[in-house]
């Protein structure tokens, strides 16, 4: 059967209905979302009145703009609310739905950082994948054949050649400033043999060199 994947939320609730409500309509076993899904303690309320009526599970990897402090204490797939097919999948973690092998790593760096903190939003340092969990991941994934990688943030070499500098001078950061999460997905996916890669983050569609980027709200079948 069909896994349907779905790009940033941002804690919208609508675009969370309408994911679940293709998956129905397409048919699919399982939702996979890509990361800043955006359940945080103040709307968790109306994530759970939603995902009362799930009977589909849904698993969502955790990117720069959610509450990472919390999924942090996480080290195995968890029901977000009991009863619930609601499900945070922590990074590192390799997710198997219908006989496929999917390796999650959620996170990746605000380039607002500094904007965020300056009008105090939120912001994690655990945003950040650590070099321990890709170490870790590299172990644990040693003989392991994956059909995909789950991350929030796209390979550093992707983002390099596809995105344009601007967003650099509109936030801030300097030309030579780069997300470390990226260069670590990419050493991840290349010491992996480059398996298809799904991720989001960037806000736009882009399928390239077997990485395909989610956009936000968007719906993605495979």
């Amino acid at each position: 059967m069909s896994v349907l994947l779905v790009g940033d939320l941002h804690g919208e609730i609508f675009w969370f209905r309408q994911a679940y409500q293709r998956a129905v309509d397409e048919g699919a076993s399982a939702i996979i979302q890509v990361g800043d899904f955006g359940l945080m303690r103040e709307n968790e309320h109306q994530f759970r009145e939603v995902a009362t009526d799930f009977d589909l599970p849904f698993y969502f990897i955790d990117g720069n703009h959610d509450d990472c402090e919390r999924w942090s204490n996480y080290e195995h797939v968890v029901a977000v609310f009991r009863s619930h097919n609601l499900f945070y999948v922590p990074r590192g973690t390799l997710l198997e739905v219908d006989n496929r092998k999917f390796l999650c790593v959620g996170g990746a760096a605000s380039i607002d950082k500094e904007i965020r903190l300056r009008n105090g939003w939120h912001w994690t340092p655990k945003e950040n994948i650590s070099d321990e969990l890709v170490e870790n991941v590299l172990a644990k994934m040693e003989g392991v054949t994956v059909d995909a990688m789950i991350t929030h943030a796209p390979p550093l070499s992707i983002a390099d050649r596809f995105f344009d500098s601007i967003e650099k001078i509109k936030f801030g950061v300097g030309l030579n400033w780069f997300d470390p999460n990226m260069k670590r997905i990419e050493h991840i996916w290349n010491k992996l043999n480059k398996p298809q890669l799904y991720c989001g983050h960037m806000h736009r569609v882009l399928d390239e060199n077997g990485c395909r980027i989610i956009n936000i709200n968007e719906f993605l079948l495979i």
